[in-house]
């Protein structure tokens, strides 16, 4: 190598002679907190598109005179049951069945999914997903039962 290589290669590598444990936990730290701040904006990211997507779907509908058969608040406590019954060890199986019962069309369905949202289990809220993901979470056999009530309603909208 000639010298003038050398000497570059040397001064690029010298802030490794500088490294200090000190130096290190900064860095790691640094680099938590920004895949930290990464996680939480992603999160809010996916929230704000499933409510786009959610509010698209329920104006589309109600275009097509499909609106919700509920208010608000009813929509609001269905989600409240739905969280309940699947949130903890083990799953209410027939509370969450009892909620889809009364899914009478698509507008429902989405009025349903958006009320959820994005939610985190009460046991550590790390992982955290949509009305979709949570059913998936508690098995097959759940969105089957639960897609099994939506066709049987009429509703042409499904878990995956």
């Amino acid at each position: 190598m000639s010298s003038n290589l050398q000497t570059k290669v040397n001064s690029r590598l010298s802030w490794m002679d500088e490294l200090t444990p000190q130096r290190v936990i900064i860095s790691i730290v640094i680099m938590i907190v920004i895949a930290i701040i990464i996680w939480i904006i992603s999160i809010q990211i996916k929230k704000l598109i499933g409510k786009m997507k959610n509010t698209t779907q329920i104006a589309d509908l109600a275009a097509q005179g499909i609106v919700p058969s509920y208010s608000d608040n009813e929509f609001y406590a269905m989600c409240n049951k739905l969280y309940d019954a699947m949130d903890g060890p083990g799953t209410d199986v027939q509370g969450v069945l009892s909620v889809y019962k009364q899914i009478l069309n698509d507008a429902d369905f989405a009025k349903l999914n958006s009320t959820f949202g994005i939610k985190g289990s009460s046991w550590f809220g790390l992982e955290k997903g949509d009305l979709n993901s949570w059913l998936t979470k508690e098995g097959n056999n759940l969105v089957y039962q639960v897609n099994q009530i939506l066709a049987q309603n009429g509703v042409t909208k499904r878990y995956f």
